[in-house]
Order: C-alpha cells, then structure tokens, then sequence
C-alpha cells in the first residue's frame, strides 16, 4: 500500500516528518529571579512573591509542554524547581513549602549557605502540535 501525504526525508532517506508527526513550537521562557527562603514557623518557605503565573493564549493551538534550566540558582544539592500547573491558557507555579524546606535543610546539612536557593531558573514553554 503506497501512503500518501507530506514526508520529509533526510539525504539518506529516512523519514523524519509525516503528516502525523507532532512538532514541538516554543512559545517563550520567563526567567525566575533569584530570592532567599524565609523562616516560617521554623520552616523555610518561598517568600510570597516567587509564585505565580501566566497567560499564554497560543496555548489554545496544541498540547502545552515546560522544562527548566538552571540559571543562577545556588545549590549543591541539585536544582529546586516549583509546581506547575496548565489550565487553558494558563500557566502557574507554586513552590512547595515542604520541597523548599527540604532543599534548605540539605543545603545547610551540606554547610552550604542557604542564599538565593529558590529561583535562578528559567521555566520555558511551547506546544506540541
């Protein structure tokens, strides 16, 4: 059976797009700024200000997809990164009061100093269509 449609193929022939492949467009990256945890009931937390969100209406042309990059934040014990959410056209995180509690306390166990531990990323953002 001959398939018709769009094939894209290498110079050695290898198809590497078809009419069914899904292809990824990212849409933009917000980069989160540097902030130090507070002290809350001898709980480190994200201070207020580090959640929140955006309105992405190109949302609305596919299946919405994130990743992270590590752009600053200061941890020895791997890169804290915060809960994301897609709604529509939304996009919102939160930092887990007890994730950040528990990167703080490795980094002070580590003896590392506990300054600008939360942010210093980049959430970037697409969809998959």
């Amino acid at each position: 059976m001959t398939l018709v449609g769009l094939r894209i193929r290498r110079a050695d022939g290898y198809v590497e797009t078809t009419v069914t492949t899904k292809l990824s467009k990212m849409i933009g990256s917000y980069r989160f700024p540097l902030y130090n945890p507070v002290n809350s009931n001898n709980k480190w937390v994200a201070p207020p200000e580090a959640n929140g969100g955006l309105v992405v209406n190109d949302f609305s042309g596919g299946e919405p997809f994130y990743y992270f990059t590590c752009e600053g934040q200061r941890s020895v014990y791997g890169m804290l990164v915060p809960s994301v959410t897609v709604t529509g056209n939304s996009i919102n995180w939160s930092w887990g009061p007890d994730v950040v509690n528990y990167h703080v306390r490795m980094e002070m166990f580590l003896s590392q100093s506990i300054t600008n531990t939360v942010g210093g990323i980049t959430l970037h953002y697409g969809i998959y269509s």
